[in-house]
């Protein structure tokens, strides 16, 4: 989640001011008036809470009232129940009303709801249990002041009730015989945001002021310090008060159990902080009530036998272990829920789930709210389809006010601005979730961006003992008086190092100038993602922290906590290193990365780039094509053959004129249609017996010659039509789809005169292929471009036992390596087992694939590197296109064996002739075999169709879903892809139809479209990979240089 950082600019005369007025430095004066605290006497309050200074606590509303009440209970000995709230401030005010009263010879006991049984606040079974039990007095502790149809069956069984809360009042205030509140709507106590603890505290400290009873409040005030750190109010003004001189008492507190638990949690022996309060003292008390029963919390406080605390002290600690992994759970459920259902996307998110611990679902909605920094529900929903939830607010949205706007649909609701407890009908809940989501649809994005206040920007020398001195006098710090943050820029990093179960948090060494630091962020390792491959030295960071002092082993280290952080490399490497993780993202990531807006290719663009390639190396070429003849017949390199077509396919689509590619054989052409998707990206379709293509309507088609003569109509579409590689359909010409398809163009070119275009374009060629196309179809220019050799070693290695070593072994030696593989998987399959064994050539990202699946950009990203040097080894298919290599010993390393020329000599001559090559033979004879293995299973021979068609013929399957089953089950094919294939032979044959196997003969199987592809596929494959099998060295070299007729 981004944040937004804000450093605050406090008043330069306002500053000046309190500098001048009361002698402090100007860091703290702008802290301070950041904090609103600019009047002068606020400002002495502030640095020099003294205990003297609490209000007077008969200024609170009823607190007279209430006082007489507590005082009668005594005169008359009648019994007292404390009904308090099952959170810490509710614990431990039960704890000092008990504690206190009891020890001053009042009846008293406490009674703390059930959370999951009775939920929070007052209740009328509660109410009729503690009348059950003798008592016809109620105090209670931070709850009640919702409780109105409670409290009025509370007054009709005649029971007196006095109500101590600090929660927001309603309107209507319950019918009790006191309510002491600060935030009663008709109470002017000057402070507003005392914690429940807090008002208990004031009520005893009116009892003491009025009888002047013999115990101090002084000795109780750490446990006040506890609940109100713990409530998370307001660290000013009396809160302060209390905070601070708690902290002072706490070390050395007269509590039992209390110690008992510093003890188990580790803390006993150093001087706390509100921060190991807050984060580790109070959620131990607080998972009493969370998991069990809040009850043991105060048991553990009021505890006076020391082996009793112990075991209370270490049951707490326990049952918070059980709450952390409870909500681990939970969390990781709600997750999932929010990203199947898309609520990330809601202005409030509401979750909700059967049965989920009602216990902790509020820290799990603190949690959802941290990450995605949007008000958040989370619902537990019970057997009887009633809703418990809890709610976390962002500070610019008040959780209140929130709630009201629906507040038809709740049973009960009440809280604070940031945090309130409901219950709801199951039933309500997605009417909740329209209703609140519309009622902040009218709020601006800026509402639901975390902003950072940063009270100053500071460089790490300014980090002294007077800085320091400044913060302690500051604390504690807290809700109202924030831990200062600084920001500080442009430092850097110098080591990275991870902790977390899961390697969340992030410990960083940064430097600037000779003043190095320890920097700790918590849960901030996702930050790192798009570094994780860059080199921390290599980094720099802008940060956003607080400073804190910490002891270990005797001595006081300094050290930042960073809040929020960017990582940024350093601008001297900043190029090296983008290109750097782009590669490591994309050997990681490459699948998974989306459509860019510049995945569209230009036509116009593509146009004018294969037109410059050819008007300055292949003129003659070029003359003829802008002549614009209506047949053409060219025969070059691979290189030129392909710019040709480009430039022609991209011509068309300008003119909006439609482009027909043909091949007998799909080896050919699936590879001409992966090379032109570079240039013309979700524009093409391919049609073959198996593959329809995605629309008959693209202005770009491949098809199969064998598809073709099935669907002749085809043609009458198209303006131009392009034969790839006219030497297979001459060296073919004698078979039925071959001849069949150039009769039809033949009879097409006739029918429309000049109006349609025939572009016969190949890299292979003999005086008889010329002689026979230029009789048959009677083209205005045959060119014949001599190809040049290349200049180029070769070393055959065929049948090398150790591919990677022979790989690593190259590569030691050479600049640049290009490997050749057979499909995309094999080329990321080989990178990342390449990346294994050469580890600081990987983490250079000197090594990477590239291969027709890539995307456009990604495509550009990568040829721009290889123009840069940054690439030492590529992975690549035979499907490469124009590699523009600044090296001048480029080695060329076939990994797979070629299944047809192409395969062959494309790769070589997408190099720049220039550069002198040096090219390895390693792929196996084996190799070749699984080529023509592999041809026979995607295209079946006779013998295979129909022992495939006798089992299931004789097993009487005719279900297409049990005829996979079985021919998978029995290994009569490999797997379901392959099944597809019989589906469709047999289908195009009307084998299975109407719940009835027809009869099939052997001869009937020529009628296959698919059948007749595999016999010309194979006719190809095979003949060239016999060649490759049994050619010499010396004649290996002659294929690979001298393109012609193999």
């Amino acid at each position: 989640m981004k944040c937004e950082w804000v450093v605050k600019k406090p008043d330069d005369e306002e500053v000046e001011k309190l500098v001048r007025e009361l002698n402090i430095s100007r860091l703290m004066a702008k802290i301070l008036i950041n904090r609103g605290i600019r009047d002068l006497e606020d400002v002495r309050f502030f640095l020099n809470p003294r205990y003297e200074d609490l209000l007077d606590p008969f200024l609170m509303k009823d607190m007279d009232k209430a006082v007489d009440l507590v005082l009668e209970f005594h005169r008359n000995k009648e019994p007292v129940v404390v009904y308090g709230d099952y959170d810490v401030d509710g614990v431990t005010g039960t704890y000092l009303l008990c504690k206190i009263l009891g020890d001053l010879g009042w009846n008293i006991d406490y009674y703390i709801p059930n959370r999951f049984e009775e939920g929070y606040g007052l209740s009328i079974d509660a109410i009729d249990e503690i009348e059950k039990r003798g008592f016809r007095n109620i105090i209670t502790v931070d709850c009640g002041i919702t409780s109105i149809e409670e409290i009025k069956y509370a007054k009709s069984k005649g029971l007196r009730v006095i109500i101590t809360d600090h929660h927001e009042a309603k309107d209507i205030l319950p019918p009790a015989d006191a309510i002491i509140n600060p935030k009663r709507p008709d109470d002017n106590y000057p402070f507003k945001s005392l914690a429940g603890v807090g008002v208990v505290f004031k009520l005893l400290s009116a009892l003491r002021q009025k009888v002047n009873f013999s115990f101090d409040l002084k000795d109780y005030i750490d446990i006040v310090a506890v609940g109100t750190i713990a409530d998370i109010v307001p660290l000013l003004h009396e809160n302060r008060i209390i905070v601070k001189e708690g902290l002072k008492r706490i070390q050395n507190t007269k509590n039992l159990g209390l110690k008992k638990l510093m003890e188990a949690v580790g803390i006993s022996n150093k001087s706390i902080t509100a921060h190991d309060i807050g984060f580790r003292l109070a959620p131990k008390l607080n998972a009493a009530g969370r998991i069990d029963s809040a009850g043991s919390a105060v048991d553990l406080l009021l505890c006076k036998d020391e082996n009793k605390a112990q075991v209370l002290a270490e049951q707490l600690v326990k049952q918070n272990s059980t709450r952390q992994t409870i909500e681990n759970e939970i969390f990781r459920e709600a997750l999932k829920i929010i990203k199947k259902e898309g609520y990330e996307k809601d202005r409030v998110i509401i979750v909700s789930k059967k049965d989920w611990h009602s216990g902790v679902i509020g820290i799990v909605a603190s949690r959802i709210l941290a990450k995605f920094y949007r008000p958040t529900l989370l619902i537990s929903i019970d057997s009887d389809g009633m809703g418990k939830g809890s709610a976390r607010s962002i500070e610019s949205i008040n959780l209140v006010e929130l709630l009201a706007s629906a507040e038809d649909l709740f049973e009960e609701f009440g809280g604070h601005p940031m945090a309130a407890g409901f219950t709801i009908k199951a039933e309500n809940i997605p009417k909740l979730r329209e209703r609140l989501n519309k009622k902040l649809e009218s709020y601006s994005k800026e509402y639901f961006v975390q902003r950072i206040e940063v009270d100053s920007e500071m460089s790490l020398e300014e980090i002294n003992d007077s800085l320091l001195n400044t913060l302690d006098i500051m604390r504690p710090f807290g809700q109202g008086n924030k831990e200062p943050r600084f920001l500080f820029k442009n430092l850097h990093v110098e080591q990275i190092r991870f902790s977390g179960s899961n390697s969340e948090h992030l410990r960083i060494t940064v430097r600037k100038g000779d003043k190095r630091f320890e920097v700790f962020g918590f849960n901030l390792s996702p930050k790192l993602e798009d570094f994780k491959y860059v080199k921390p030295s290599l980094l720099k960071v802008d940060l956003v922290g607080s400073i804190k002092k910490f002891e270990s082993y005797g001595m006081t280290h300094v050290s930042i906590v960073v809040e929020d952080i960017l990582f940024y490399v350093d601008p001297i490497f900043e190029d090296a290193e983008k290109d750097k993780n782009f590669v490591f993202e994309l050997v990681r990531n490459w699948r998974k990365t989306v459509d860019r807006e510049d995945d569209e290719s230009n036509p116009e663009e593509v146009f004018l780039e294969s037109q410059k390639y050819l008007s300055t190396k292949h003129r003659d070429i070029h003359a003829v094509f802008e002549k614009e003849p209506n047949v053409l017949i060219l025969f070059s390199n691979p290189k030129v053959k392909l710019t040709t077509m480009i430039s022609k396919i991209s011509k068309n689509l300008i003119e909006n004129k439609r482009t027909l590619v043909l091949s007998p054989i799909n080896s050919n052409l699936s590879q001409t249609f992966k090379i032109l998707n570079r240039f013309f990206p979700n524009q093409m379709s391919y049609f073959n017996s198996m593959t329809n293509g995605t629309s008959r309507d693209d202005k770009i088609l491949f098809s199969t010659v064998t598809y073709l003569v099935e669907k002749p109509e085809l043609l009458e579409s198209f303006d131009t039509i392009i034969l790839d590689e006219p030497y297979y359909f001459y060296g073919l010409r004698n078979g039925h789809d071959v001849s069949k398809t150039i009769d039809l163009l033949d009879r097409w070119l006739k029918s429309y005169s000049r109006s349609k275009e025939l572009f016969l374009l190949g890299i292979q060629y003999s005086k008889e292929t010329i002689k026979f196309f230029e009789r048959v179809f009677s083209p205005q220019f045959v060119v014949k471009e001599a190809v040049k050799k290349r200049e180029m070693g070769l070393i055959d290695s065929r049948d090398t036992k150790d591919k990677l070593e022979y790989i690593k072994n190259t590569v030691k030696e050479s600049r640049f390596v290009i490997i050749i593989t057979s499909s995309p998987t094999n080329s990321v399959n080989l990178v990342k087992s390449l990346g294994n064994e050469m580890v600081d050539i990987f983490k250079n990202g000197e090594i990477v694939f590239y291969n027709e699946f890539l995307k456009l950009f990604q495509m550009k990203k990568l040829e721009s590197l290889l123009k840069k040097n940054r690439i030492r080894v590529l992975i690549s298919t035979f499907s490469v296109t124009d590699f523009n290599i600044d090296c001048d010993n480029i080695n060329i390393i076939f990994y797979d064996a070629p299944r047809i020329p192409q395969e062959l000599l494309l790769p070589i001559y997408a190099l720049d002739g220039k550069r002198s090559l040096i090219t390895h033979v390693i792929f196996h004879r084996n190799d070749i075999k699984k080529n023509l293995e592999f041809l026979d299973a995607i295209f079946p021979t006779k013998r295979k169709i129909m022992e495939v068609y006798e089992y299931l013929a004789k097993h009487k399957k005719n279900n297409w879903e049990k005829i996979k089953e079985i021919l998978v089950k029995e290994k009569l094919v490999e797997s379901d892809a392959y099944f597809k294939i019989y589906r469709s032979i047999f289908t195009e044959l009307g084998l299975f139809s109407n719940g009835k196997i027809k009869a099939l003969k052997p001869s009937e199987i020529s009628k296959s479209k698919r059948y007749r592809e595999g016999i010309l596929e194979k006719a190809v494959v095979s003949n060239f990979g016999k060649k490759l099998s049994e050619a010499s060295p010396r004649g290996l070299l002659k294929i690979i240089t001298d393109p012609g007729v193999y």
